[in-house]
Order: structure tokens, then sequence, then C-alpha cells
């Protein structure tokens, strides 16, 4: 959520194909696919028609992490769910292949249609498809929903996978908060 906040408010809207994934221009499951992305290094597919899918495989792909409480994982929560059990963070797609992240409180994170910024606004989801909910580690081997990576997880995580290197400040997502990188300490 503090990607979206920091690096996708605000933005002009396009569906073009080179721009729509950010950093100056998204649509709605580029800019779902960037907030991941840069901010937790997950991929999650690249439009709203392929990614609850490769969201479905990560879910298969992570479970292990669900069971020993030592990494990240997704579950998915039914359509169904009143919005008054949604979670911060949930990813919400409805049948016109529109996706948002929930805010909480009834509001949502989202890329809307042109000449509208892309930001926070009323949660506009009523018929929803699909819900994942994603879940880190809070350092004590406890899964708790939208709890920041520690210091050592997040760059273990980040060097395996070859996403940041400790010494560029220009990779570098801002949730590590270490002295070598950027020094922030933020949430998903």
């Amino acid at each position: 959520i503090n990607v979206a906040y920091e690096r996708c408010n605000k933005k002009p809207y396009s569906q073009d194909k080179d721009k729509r994934k950010g950093p100056r221009y998204f649509d709605c499951s580029g800019l779902v696919w960037f907030c991941f992305k840069h901010g937790a290094g997950i991929e999650i597919g690249n439009s709203t028609h392929d990614q609850p899918d490769h969201i479905q495989g990560l879910i298969e792909q992570r479970k292990q992490y669900r069971k020993s409480g030592k990494g990240w994982w997704v579950e998915k929560i039914p359509a169904s769910t009143p919005v008054r059990n949604l979670r911060r963070g949930d990813i919400v797609y409805n049948k016109h292949h529109h996706v948002v992240i929930y805010l909480g409180k009834n509001k949502e994170f989202a890329a809307r249609d042109y000449g509208i910024p892309s930001g926070p606004g009323k949660f506009s989801m009523s018929v929803r498809t699909h819900i994942f909910r994603f879940h880190f580690p809070d350092g004590s081997g406890t899964i708790k929903q939208g709890v920041t990576l520690t210091n050592k997880e997040f760059n273990e995580r980040k060097k395996q996978e070859n996403l940041i290197k400790l010494s560029d400040k220009t990779t570098c997502t801002g949730y590590c908060s270490c002295a070598q990188c950027c020094g922030k300490s933020n949430g998903i």
C-alpha cells in the first residue's frame, strides 16, 4: 500500500501496453502489478485476465509457507465475503475485469479511467469475482496479514531473487529499513 501512495498516486490512466505498468501511467492491473512487484518482489501476472490464475498458482506454490510460518503466502477469499470482512491490502477483482487494492474503511486504491488520476477512493466493487489476501511473517515466525518482513528476511529474499543490490539505492524498494540501503521502514 505504501508503494501505491508513494509511487503510483495521482498518475494518469493508460491502457497502452508499453505504459500501463508504470511508473508514469497505469491501468488497474498495471498498478496492482507494480505495487506487488516493487513493494514485495512478488510477480502476480500482467492483466486482470491472467492475474487471478497466476495468483491461484502462487497459492499452490507457497502452501508450505502457510503451514510453516516462515515465508509469505496467499489465500483466496470467497467472492461473497462482505465488505466489512475485507482487510487492508486485499486484491479485489470484479466481473468487468477491474482490480483494486482494498485500503479498509470502505476505501480502495485504483487506476480507474482516462481523465481520472490513480489514487484512493470509495470502494466500488459491489460484484466481486476474486479476492486474494497476502500474508507476511512478522519476524517471530507468526504469520500476520499485512505486516512487514524483518530486515533480514526481506534482504535475504531480495538477494535470492536478484531484485536489489544493497549498495544500489536506485533499485531499492524502501522496505528493508537497513542502513546499507534506504533507512526506511514501511509496511506493504
